[in-house]
C-alpha cells in the first residue's frame, strides 16, 4: 500500500526510476516505468521492465496483504504493454498472439478492453477464424471493431452475405457511417460526393442516435468504441473496393429501432461499458506512444532502471508456475498451454522437449511470448 502511494505520487521520471530501484519486483512501479520508457523511445529498456512486472506476480502471491485482483491486474497490464511493444516493433503476429492470450485469460473482465481492438490485431495477421469465433461471442455484435473485421472476411468469400452483414452493422451504429468516412479521409459533404445523399437520410442523422442512444452517449462509452474501430481500421477501409463495399452497405441499410436501444442498453450497462467511458484511445490503442518532452527525456538516469534485481529474481522464482486469476482460481502450465495460441503451443513444447529446466519454464515462456 505504502508502494503505491509513492507512484501516485512521482511525478518526474527520475522519481518513477527512484522507486523501481528501491522495490525492484513491485509490478505497479515497474508498469508505470515501462510506460514511462515507451514515452520516451527507450523500448529496449522498457521490454525487460514488462517481463520482471509479469513475473513478480509470483511474489504478490506470497504477500497476503495484497489483494489477488490487484496482482492479476499488474499481470494483464504488463501483458498488454509487451503486446503493444511488439506492435510498435512491427511483430504484429506476437503483439495479436499477446492481445490474444490476455483476452482468453480472463474473457470475463476483460481488464485491459482488449475486446474492443483484438479483431482488427488478428485480421492483419489473417487469422479470419478467430474473427469469426469473437463476432459469434454474445458481446461480439456490439463491438464495432469485431463486427467491421467481420464483414471484411464475408466480403472476401460472400459478397452478397458481406453486404447485408455491413448494413446490420450500420443500422446498429448509424454514426460509424460517417466516423469511418472521417478516419479515412474522405470528404463525404462535398457536392459530388457518392456518400452525400446517404448521409441525409434520416437514420445517418446527428438527431436519430443522439435520441436512441443518449444514455450510451452520457456516459461516453460508445463513443469509445467507435474511436477505436476507426484507430485500429482506417488504414484498411480506405482502399477503393471497400468505401465502394461501404457506399453498397450505407445504401441498404433501414432503420431498426429494437436494435439501437439494443446497442444503447449493452453500451449503458455492461462492465465493459463501465470501464470504456474512461478510455484514453490513442494513448492506449495506438500503436504509437504520446512522447514526453525532450528536456525530461535528456535528463532522465537510464541507470536506474538497470535490472540488476531480476537477476537475483531468477534464482529464487518458485518451480511451479502459475497465473493469477480473480477468486482464488489458478492455471497449472497445462493449462496456460491450452490458452496459448496453436503457433505459441508448439514452439512451447519443443523448448520443453529440449530439456528446459523447472526454475526457467516461467522465464522460458516470457522470452517466447516477446
Amino acid at each position: 500500500q505504502r508502494a503505491n502511494q509513492q507512484l501516485a505520487q512521482a511525478g518526474a521520471p527520475n522519481e518513477i526510476g527512484t522507486l523501481v530501484a528501491q522495490r525492484p519486483f513491485h509490478a505497479p512501479t515497474l508498469i508505470a516505468a515501462a510506460t514511462m520508457c515507451c514515452s520516451m523511445g527507450l523500448f529496449d529498456l522498457a521490454i525487460p521492465l514488462c517481463v520482471r512486472a509479469c513475473a513478480s506476480y509470483t511474489f504478490y502471491r506470497r504477500d497476503a496483504v495484497v489483494a489477488d485482483c490487484e496482482a492479476t491486474k499488474s499481470f494483464f497490464d504488463a501483458v498488454f504493454l509487451l503486446a503493444r511493444l511488439a506492435a510498435k516493433r512491427g511483430a504484429k503476429r506476437t503483439a495479436a498472439n499477446l492481445f490474444r492470450a490476455c483476452f482468453k485469460l480472463n474473457p470475463d473482465h476483460d481488464p485491459c478492453l482488449v475486446s474492443l481492438r483484438l479483431a482488427s490485431d488478428l485480421y492483419i495477421i489473417n487469422e479470419y477464424k478467430a474473427i469469426a469465433q469473437l463476432s459469434e461471442e454474445e458481446f461480439g455484435q456490439f463491438i464495432p471493431d469485431t463486427r467491421l473485421c467481420q464483414a471484411l472476411y464475408l466480403y472476401n468469400t460472400q459478397k452478397d452475405q458481406a453486404i447485408e452483414y455491413l448494413s446490420q452493422t450500420l443500422a446498429a451504429f448509424p454514426q460509424l457511417l460517417s466516423c469511418l468516412l472521417d478516419a479515412c479521409e474522405i470528404r463525404a459533404d462535398n457536392i459530388n460526393s457518392r456518400f452525400r445523399e446517404i448521409l441525409w437520410r434520416d437514420h445517418f442523422r446527428k438527431n436519430t442516435w443522439l435520441t436512441h442512444q443518449a444514455s450510451a452517449y452520457a456516459l461516453t462509452s460508445l463513443p469509445r468504441a467507435l474511436d477505436v474501430a476507426c484507430l485500429r481500421q482506417h488504414a484498411i477501409w480506405r482502399h477503393p473496393d471497400h468505401i465502394e463495399f461501404l457506399r453498397l452497405a450505407a445504401e441498404n441499410t433501414q432503420i431498426d429501432l429494437p436494435l439501437l436501444q439494443q446497442v444503447n442498453s449493452f453500451w449503458t450497462q455492461s462492465p465493459l461499458a463501465l470501464k470504456a467511458k474512461e478510455l484514453d484511445v490513442f494513448a492506449q490503442f495506438s500503436d504509437d506512444f504520446p512522447r514526453l518532452d525532450p528536456a525530461v527525456i535528456e535528463d532522465f538516469d537510464t541507470s536506474l532502471l538497470e535490472p540488476h534485481a531480476a537477476q537475483r529474481m531468477v534464482g529464487t522464482l518458485p518451480t511451479t508456475t502459475r497465473v493469477m486469476r480473480p477468486h482464488q482460481q489458478q492455471i497449472t502450465l497445462p493449462q496456460l498451454m491450452a490458452h496459448l495460441p496453436p503457433d505459441l503451443q508448439q514452439q512451447f513444447q519443443f523448448q520443453l522437449d529440449s530439456g528446459v529446466p523447472a526454475e526457467e519454464i516461467q522465464a522460458t515462456l516470457l522470452q517466447l511470448v516477446i
